[in-house]
């Protein structure tokens, strides 16, 4: 009997490995989104960090020189933790789309393996019917010879 081989079995690889890249890329955009999401969180301790030491400093005393240097920080913190907020957003937009790429890559392989399993079922099957064919044909002709030698 011939040995199973598949057709399609290089568009599977190309499948297979376009799935990993694509994984490989889900953790490149998830490491990105934790990243910008650590730098925001600083960004917001800081920010609250500012307004609290504006809050301290206008509730001891009243010096209009630093209260004015604390605003400025103030607004470039805000800015800040601004910029960052929109970098995580983007990262988190990133990662989403990096994560629907893997899951219809997933679902390009998975379709793949699916026909290359029902080809090998169908393969299985048909090698099984002509052994069967092969198995009959011996016993068939056993028992012929085992009528011609018994009538002999």
């Amino acid at each position: 009997m011939k040995k199973f081989e598949f057709r399609l079995a290089r568009l599977e690889r190309v499948r297979e490995i376009e799935k990993d890249r694509a994984a490989v890329e889900l953790a490149d955009r998830e490491r990105s989104r934790k990243v910008a999401q650590s730098r925001r969180d600083e960004d917001r301790d800081e920010l609250e960090r500012v307004e609290d030491e504006m809050r301290l400093t206008t509730d001891e005393s009243v010096n209009v020189e630093t209260l004015l240097e604390l605003d400025y920080y103030s607004q470039i913190a805000r800015r800040v933790f601004h910029a960052s907020s929109e970098a995580l957003g983007q990262a988190v937009v990133a990662e989403d789309g990096a994560r629907v790429s893997l899951i219809e890559k997933a679902q390009s392989a998975k379709a793949v393996s699916l026909f290359r399993e029902r080809k090998f079922e169908e393969y299985s099957k048909e090698n099984s019917r002509l052994e069967q064919k092969d198995i009959d044909e011996t016993a068939g002709n056993l028992y012929i010879r085992s009528r011609f030698d018994a009538t002999s």
